[in-house]
C-alpha cells in the first residue's frame, strides 16, 4: 500500500515537472531568445558574444530562385507575400562576372559563382533588381503581394 501511495505520488510530481517544461518551452517558442556571455580570463583579453535564435513560422517562409544566363535573368520575375522571411539563392551560370541589385543591396557573383542571402520582405509593392556587371538593361522584379489567407481573416 505505502509503495502504490509512492508510485502515485510520484507519477502527480512527474506530470507536474512536464507540465512546467513544456510552459516553459512554448514561452520560449513565442519569444525571440536573446542571450548574451561574456567571457574573461585574468590577464587575458575579454570576449562577449551576442547569440539571437528566431523561430520562423513555416507558413511564412518564402524559397526564391534568380539565375543569370547569358547575361539575363532567367527568371525576371520573383513573387513573396508580406511578412514572410525570404531565402534568395542567386546563381550566376556564365563564365564572367555578375551583379545582383535590389534596393539597398549589392551582390558581386564571380564566374559559375552562387550565394544566398535572407531577409524579412519589404512592404507590399515590386521592387526592381538589376544586374550592372557585364549586362546591358538587364532587370527584374521582386513582386510582394498579401496572401490569400491574410485576406480571408477577420478580426
Amino acid at each position: 500500500m505505502k509503495s502504490m501511495k509512492h508510485l502515485v505520488l510520484g507519477i502527480i510530481l512527474l506530470g507536474i515537472t512536464l507540465t512546467l517544461a513544456f510552459t516553459n518551452l512554448a514561452q520560449e517558442m513565442t519569444e525571440p531568445a536573446i542571450k548574451s556571455t561574456a567571457i574573461s580570463n585574468p590577464g587575458s583579453v575579454t570576449a562577449s558574444a551576442r547569440v539571437s535564435i528566431r523561430i520562423l513560422d513555416p507558413d511564412r517562409i518564402s524559397n526564391l530562385e534568380v539565375e543569370i544566363l547569358d547575361g539575363k535573368f532567367v527568371h525576371d520575375k520573383i513573387t513573396a507575400y508580406e511578412q514572410d522571411f525570404i531565402y534568395l539563392t542567386i546563381s550566376n551560370k556564365d563564365g564572367i562576372e555578375h551583379s545582383f541589385i535590389l534596393p539597398d543591396l549589392e551582390i558581386i557573383l564571380g564566374p559559375h559563382e552562387s550565394k544566398q542571402i535572407s531577409f524579412d520582405a519589404p512592404a507590399r509593392g515590386a521592387y526592381k533588381f538589376y544586374c550592372t556587371r557585364n549586362c546591358e538593361n538587364v532587370e527584374g522584379k521582386l513582386v510582394i503581394r498579401r496572401k490569400l489567407s491574410d485576406w480571408l481573416k477577420t478580426d
